[in-house]
């Protein structure tokens, strides 16, 4: 089967990313011929995927995401593929995946002004909304429950071209035995004292996902947690602000921003607990996999993972706009050792509904669906 393969900012999205890489590795060794579609030159998504590179000159960010996406229509449109896979940014495929959520419903909630008022934003949300557009594209994919619903209540998307394709997460890479065996060294290499109760915070864009919420709360669960020590990893534009905040205040000695590139594995090896007090998140990967090491999690129920939480068992999902007092309850109660630790089956069990092959699988079937419906 040719297959075609929308990636319209490689880079941009570290979960757009894996998942790319994921599906790609999977069709072709099942035989399926790839070509992946990107407006900028990046490496093949994975060994035997032809790419194009669509670079079509426009003026202004917003043109660019304009023409990139006629670019491809125009493109695919000469024939010669069975199925187009878009990973969202653009407005028709076989198969659209809207792998970063509902991005108007993203843009409302994450509260961000400048966001908000991005012209590139506002047309990528366009091209969005056209292409869940009945006609446009024939199945829609999305990471999880929160984002389907959220397609049908805001885009009324049939419910019967949904097909959930959660994130997977490699259950051997990840796992509670790996994190046990590997703590006393990731501590040492992070500079963590043997007898601190480690809550980690990973994500990339800190203002989307709620870091200013945790930093606010931090200095109380500090005060009555004296061995609880914050770790910040992932990266930022604002990285420099947040280091500089946090070095004037009293969180100095509590809160440690790693540097940046330091390995996933490394955080949750070292971690006691995981959260993430996000304002939209499709589906957390790093919250997935801290699952499967057999961390419990605290996030917030507009994260699509929020849907493998069982509640006061494997962690907690956090309700309303305001999360202040709810979180600084929350993490005042999950910081018991004891607690945290009685979690670690019911968070790995979890994870277990998200095996790695599974992602690519769901995939492939929609693709073929698809496919089989031209």
């Amino acid at each position: 089967m040719q297959v075609a393969l929308i990636h319209a900012r490689p880079g941009a999205d570290s979960s757009t990313d894996e998942h790319a890489r994921r599906v790609a590795a999977h069709l072709v060794a099942r035989g399926d011929a790839l070509t992946c579609f990107a407006n900028a030159a990046c490496e093949p998504p994975a060994p035997g995927v032809a790419v194009e590179v669509l670079k079509p000159f426009a003026l202004s960010a917003a043109g660019r995401a304009k023409a990139f996406d006629a670019a491809v229509e125009a493109r695919c449109a000469q024939g010669g593929f069975d199925a187009v896979y878009s990973l969202g940014r653009t407005s028709s495929a076989s198969v659209l995946r809207l792998s970063e959520g509902v991005r108007e419903t993203r843009i409302e909630l994450a509260k961000d002004a400048e966001l908000a008022r991005s012209s590139e934003e506002q047309t990528w949300a366009a091209l969005e909304a056209r292409g869940m557009q009945r006609g446009r594209s024939r199945l829609v994919a999305v990471p999880s429950e929160l984002v389907g619903k959220d397609a049908m209540k805001r885009h009324h998307v049939l419910p019967e071209l949904i097909r959930l394709v959660r994130p997977g997460v490699d259950l051997a890479r990840f796992s509670p035995q790996v994190r046990e065996r590997e703590r006393p060294a990731a501590r040492l290499a992070l500079r963590l004292e043997a007898p601190a109760f480690v809550v980690a915070f990973q994500a990339d864009g800190w203002a989307l996902h709620g870091l200013d919420r945790l930093l606010k709360v931090w200095d109380a669960v500090a005060a009555s947690r004296a061995a609880a020590r914050l770790v910040i990893a992932g990266s930022d534009a604002g990285r420099a602000a947040h280091e500089k905040l946090v070095a004037g205040s009293r969180l100095k000695d509590v809160v440690r921003f790693l540097p940046e590139g330091t390995s996933l594995e490394r955080v949750l090896h070292a971690a006691d607990l995981f959260v993430l007090p996000t304002r939209y998140d499709a589906c957390s990967r790093a919250g997935l996999a801290a699952l499967a090491s057999g961390l419990p999690v605290v996030t917030t129920a507009t994260n699509g993972l929020a849907e493998l939480i069982d509640e006061d068992v494997n962690g907690i999902a956090l309700f309303g706009d305001d999360v202040r007092q709810t979180l600084y309850q929350q993490l005042l109660s999950w910081t018991k050792p004891e607690r945290a630790q009685s979690a670690r089956d019911a968070a790995r069990a979890a994870a277990e509904r998200c095996p790695l092959e599974a992602e690519a699988r769901a995939a492939a079937e929609a693709i073929d669906e698809a496919a089989a419906a031209r």
